[in-house]
Parts: C-alpha cells; structure tokens; sequence
C-alpha cells in the first residue's frame, strides 16, 4: 500500500481555484475587452492578484513546483492573467509583446526564470 500526499493538497487546490483563479482570469478578461472599466478592475485585480500571489507561497508544494510556479505567473502577470491562461493552454503563441515584457521583469526568480526558459524558451 502506498500513500500519496497528493490528496492533501487537494483542497489548497480547490481553494486556490474558486478563490484566486477563477476570479483573477474573470477579471482579466473583463478588463481586457471593457476599457471603460479598467480602473474598476484594477483595484479589484491588484489586491486580488497579491494575496493570491501570498497564498501560493504559503501552501506547501510536496515536490509539486510546476504547478506552483504555474500559479504564482497566473498572479504575477496580472492584468495579463487572461492572457498568459490562453498561453499556458496553447491558444496563443508566446510573440505577445505585453506578456514578453511581463516575463522579463517577473523572471528574477531563479525558479521561474528555469520554468519559463524550459516551457517557452525565454530567459
């Protein structure tokens, strides 16, 4: 018999999902496509995006770092969270200027600097 460890970050998962990411894409996507409401979207993003961000590095990852570091770009390219989700599954190509630029400036950690450069060739 073996145990896994797995199904102990299951609801940390299904925290992260209904709390953080849904909402995190949702309000991306709305501040995407409706330009009037930027700035509404904004202040719900920002503070959104942080804690998020915060809870990720809270949770304990038990071996599982892509999945972490998944999590901490979909926080961390916020107001471009839409966007980087499209990327991330394969419905846009990585020449996007504006997620380029995200990905320089988030990349001075060494982990995700070695996700990025192995999943998109970006350094």
């Amino acid at each position: 018999m073996t145990l896994t460890f797995g199904l102990l970050l299951f609801p940390f998962s299904f925290i992260w999902m209904v709390l953080f990411l849904g909402p995190l894409i949702g309000v991306s996507y709305v501040w995407e496509r409706v330009l009037f409401t930027r700035l509404f979207m904004s202040m719900l993003g920002i503070p959104l995006a942080v804690a998020g961000d915060i809870y990720v590095s809270l949770i304990p990852s038990m071996g599982e770092m892509d999945s972490r570091i998944v999590k901490m770009l979909y926080c961390q390219t916020f107001p471009y969270t839409w966007r980087f989700h499209k990327l991330h599954s394969r419905q846009l190509n990585i020449d996007d200027n504006n997620l380029i630029k995200i990905f320089k400036r988030i990349s001075k950690d060494k982990a995700i600097r070695k996700y990025l450069y192995d999943k998109y060739a970006l350094a």
